[in-house]
């Protein structure tokens, strides 16, 4: 065994060469959220030409000012825009207030020392594929940078990712109600909720009929165009909405399935629900984390021991499917 034990660290060596040092969430500074990064800039390019992606770099001060913790105890640890970062880029920490290859990064992008957190997505070969992010400290800000520099970048961004950063970016610009009347709400809110620009739909009452609210972003589409939409299926504009009793149970379809007992958000349910009813692929509004979960519950031989989550606060329930279903 002691003849085995050089060969087996000199292979442990040379494994953690060949991936890169890599931070572990859960046993790193607050500063750098949930997210495993690079913390070399050579060995970032080399993953990201091996994957083909786009370098996400994170320049934050470590220890940092409590602008500096907050962006990593919030946004950083959002468990959404986690995946997003470590799934459609290579992430790439660079210390602001370090000397050493940090510092050479640093100087070679004309950073600031000792700043708040800045983020650039750059291409494999280091170069800017947008402007650098900066000033913005909220989930919805990175979210609408993300989606657009993948974009730029000419990545097939995913249809998660559209979903999530609209929903996110939409909280911070103005969004608007409107309510219509159908035969079966059910189906109202399936055909409602597949529509772009649609963020949310909620089944209820309405002076003595069926309606569903819904809740669109104003920069993607109006009532007018909702309604050339849906003309066919008879939905009826309401013009004066009052005294909606939402309806006890929200996304029927969605309640029926698999996708019950994931931790999703508010559009996520919205665009499942209507997937499911329209029976086109809802997988395609996962993270990669929610379908590994997916899977993992549909490995189970009953439903024993598992809890609906889909329509319990994101954060909660997601921790609640990381201690159940670790990936």
């Amino acid at each position: 065994m002691k003849q085995l034990i050089p060969f087996i660290i000199a292979s442990v060596l040379i494994s953690v060469s060949a991936i890169g040092q890599k931070t572990v969430p859960g046993n790193q500074p607050v500063e750098l959220g949930d997210i495993s990064w690079f913390r070399n800039i050579d060995e970032a390019k080399q993953e990201a030409a091996n994957v083909n992606k786009p370098i996400l770099i994170l320049f934050q001060e470590v220890p940092g000012c409590s602008t500096c913790k907050n962006y990593g105890n919030n946004v950083l640890s959002h468990p959404l825009l986690v995946d997003i970062i470590e799934n459609e880029f290579v992430p790439l920490a660079i210390y602001n207030n370090k000397g050493g290859e940090d510092g050479k990064v640093l100087k070679h992008y004309g950073e600031p020392t000792w700043n708040n957190p800045v983020l650039r997505a750059v291409r494999p070969d280091g170069k800017d594929i947008v402007s650098r992010h900066a000033g913005r400290y909220d989930v919805s800000s990175l979210a609408s940078y993300m989606e657009f520099a993948l974009s730029t970048y000419g990545a097939n961004t995913p249809e998660y990712v559209d979903v999530i950063a609209e929903e996110l970016t939409s909280e911070k610009r103005n969004v608007s109600e409107a309510y219509y009347s159908m035969y079966c709400f059910w189906t109202g809110e399936a055909k409602l909720g597949q529509l772009d620009g649609v963020i949310s739909t909620s089944p209820g009452f309405m002076n003595g009929h069926e309606v569903v609210k819904v809740v669109y972003d104003k920069q993607k589409t109006n009532t007018n165009e909702i309604s050339k939409k849906v003309k066919s299926d008879k939905f009826s504009f309401v013009t004066d909405p009052s005294k909606f009793r939402m309806d006890r149970d929200p996304q029927y379809y969605l309640k029926k399935s698999v996708y019950k007992y994931l931790p999703l958000s508010e559009s996520q349910r919205t665009k499942i629900n209507s997937a499911i009813a329209q029976r086109t692929n809802p997988d395609v509004y996962l993270s990669p984390t929610q379908y590994k979960w997916k899977k993992k519950i549909m490995e189970k031989k009953s439903e024993s021991g598992l809890v609906s989550l889909y329509d319990k606060d994101l954060m909660e329930a997601w921790k609640m499917c990381q201690e159940k279903f670790p990936v």
